[in-house]
């Protein structure tokens, strides 16, 4: 099964801002399209390999906040779990 997390933001800069704080820090994060599940707009946000924890740390030490947090988990199909926000 894989699972991965979603962090969504209130703009496009803030994704790529956040990708580029978890990158520094050797988290596996790359900014893809807002699922479609998530939103009907177009956008960005990042998508998450594992540490959500850290991650979060990072991110809120440089005053970077996610809109929404969601864990996907795909075997079968798609499951998606909103988690949290900021």
């Amino acid at each position: 099964m894989l699972e991965y997390y979603i962090l969504t933001f209130d703009s496009s800069n803030k994704s790529i801002k956040a990708e580029r704080v978890l990158r520094k820090n050797k988290l596996k994060a790359r900014v893809i399209p807002i699922p479609e599940e998530l939103s009907r707009g177009c956008g960005f946000s990042v998508k998450l390999e594992g540490e959500l924890e850290i991650a979060k740390d990072f991110l809120k030490e440089k005053n970077i906040y996610s809109r929404g947090i969601y864990k996907f988990k795909e075997d079968s199909g798609r499951k998606i779990i909103k988690i949290g926000e900021k």
